[in-house]
């Protein structure tokens, strides 16, 4: 009896484990060596995350991300063909062509975001974005917390977007919104406004491509850090690859770090591509100084900084985790 308890015992068991089981199976690669296609999109005009040669147009060019490497990985380990769809009317579209199945991962979301929607979230997230405020290098000392901030009048790039998070905590500051870069430096420089409040890696990279790198300071910490993620369509017939493969990757912590290597040095070279661009004046007789504590190296060039494009600390919540035979193309 005591024996025909312990069978019954036994079956009760697999049977309630069984749903357990089941959702714990890892996604398994039956056809390895067969190519196969994944359409990938991402942020038209946000360096570093991505963008392209020519945002505003119809055939908007080459597209360029800080996901490069980890995508050149994906691709030979898993022989696959990366296509990358950018060319829709805009952002959102191509978030909606994730959604739909159409396109099969986005390069770049945000969590809990109403934007992103439907979509499967790779986790854990291997970069972030802190959202940080750039100010004159000799007003950047007036600004001693956050009631200081919010009694000057900010301005931020128009095309940035935020989690809903970061999205919901900025309407408590005095901000603008610029339509253009020099809009965003022209007010800041000519007095108009007291500061810029943007992502940290793309107003850096913005003021490079002006001649402005080294004309402007930068917050020693970030208000919020948004975990970027890659966002996967539910309906994408590789969906269990992509979601296996890069989750994987992200949580090595090698891969972690060398993405924040590749992050400085793609702000750096950025910086030393645009140094030798004479800067406007915005109307001035002349510009402030070069950044605190910086002179020109033995080459006549302003050094390029890096401490300014250090990890920031997180700020906003993260999620739980539970929560060449290849051609690449862009359509």
């Amino acid at each position: 009896m005591k024996k025909l308890t312990k069978v019954l015992f036994l079956l009760i068991l697999i049977v309630f484990s069984a749903p357990a089981a089941q959702a714990i199976i890892r996604y398994e690669d039956t056809q390895p060596k067969r190519i196969r296609e994944v359409n990938i999109t991402g942020f038209l005009d946000y360096a570093p995350f991505g963008w392209t040669q020519n945002p505003l147009e119809k055939n908007r060019g080459k597209f360029t991300t800080i996901y490069q490497s980890m995508l050149d990985d994906f691709q030979q380990e898993n022989n696959l063909k990366l296509n990358f769809k950018m060319n829709r009317p805009d952002y959102d579209t191509l978030v909606q062509n994730t959604r739909s199945g159409e396109i099969d991962m986005i390069l770049g979301m945000y969590h809990e975001t109403l934007l992103y929607k439907g979509l499967d979230i790779v986790y854990p997230s291997i970069i972030g974005n802190p959202i940080t405020i750039f100010m004159l290098p000799h007003r950047i000392n007036e600004v001693k917390n956050i009631n200081d901030l919010k009694k000057l009048k900010g301005i931020r790039p128009a095309n940035e977007l935020y989690s809903d998070f970061v999205a919901e905590r900025i309407k408590e500051y005095n901000l603008e919104n610029a339509k253009t870069s020099y809009e965003l430096f022209e007010k800041l420089f000519t007095g108009k406004v007291d500061y810029i409040m943007g992502g940290q890696y793309y107003v850096l990279i913005e003021a490079a491509k002006l001649g402005l790198r080294n004309k402007i300071s930068t917050a020693k910490q970030a208000l919020w850090d948004m975990p970027v993620f890659i966002g996967v369509s539910k309906l994408s017939p590789q969906r269990g690859l992509i979601m296996q493969k890069l989750t994987a990757y992200s949580e090595k912590k090698e891969n972690r770090a060398k993405m924040q290597e590749l992050l400085i040095q793609m702000i750096n070279d950025i910086t030393i591509e645009y140094q030798s661009v004479i800067p406007p004046t915005f109307g001035l007789e002349e510009l402030p100084a070069l950044h605190p504590q910086q002179s020109k190296d033995s080459t006549g060039r302003e050094p390029v900084p890096t401490d300014e494009v250090q990890p920031a600390a997180p700020t906003e919540p993260q999620a739980a985790a539970t929560d060449n035979s290849q051609q690449t193309k862009t359509q």
